[in-house]
């Protein structure tokens, strides 16, 4: 049986190396095209760094408590389900359209879904997950997840306009 600690780590991880690949090249990307809102490089710096803190934070919570806290393992499924759907929507989606890379496609598909599906069956298959008991816990997730993307960027922006300013 594989451990769910593990891969718990893992996935973590890719999302870190995501998030970094994001970081370093989606700005100037969504600069050139049409399909995606321009974002400075500061702020989606901001913006992905706190997302990959509150990842940290999360994890290492999960880790510590997820055997008795269900609700930890089920906002770490709603993460982990998240990321999954943000592989394929903006990431592939985009990708195919375009006929052009979308930064964050790469490490998504060869990282953040390998891991994250094989966490989703880990955490299945010892009980630790049970989505339709924990909907209202995922629910909650996705909405504070993405309600703090544009939060993130909105204060990443003001922040960067104080720097300059």
């Amino acid at each position: 049986m594989v451990r769910l600690e593990g891969l718990s780590l893992a996935f973590t991880a890719a999302v870190l190396l995501h998030n970094a690949e994001e970081a370093w090249w989606l700005p100037r990307w969504s600069r050139t095209q049409s399909w995606y809102r321009p974002v400075g490089d500061g702020e989606f710096r901001w913006a992905a760094l706190m997302l990959s803190l509150g990842l940290l934070v999360l994890t290492g919570l999960q880790l510590h408590w997820g055997r008795e806290q269900e609700v930890l393992s089920a906002v770490f499924a709603a993460y982990v389900i998240a990321m999954l759907v943000n592989a394929v929507l903006p990431h592939l989606a985009l990708s195919l359209l375009q006929r052009r890379y979308m930064p964050g496609t790469a490490s998504a598909w060869l990282g953040v879904v390998p891991l994250g599906l094989a966490w989703l069956l880990a955490a299945a298959s010892q009980g630790r997950l049970h989505l339709a008991a924990q909907a209202w816990t995922l629910a909650l997730s996705w909405l504070s997840l993405g309600l703090s993307v544009p939060a993130l960027l909105w204060l990443g922006r003001r922040l960067a306009a104080r720097r300059r300013g």
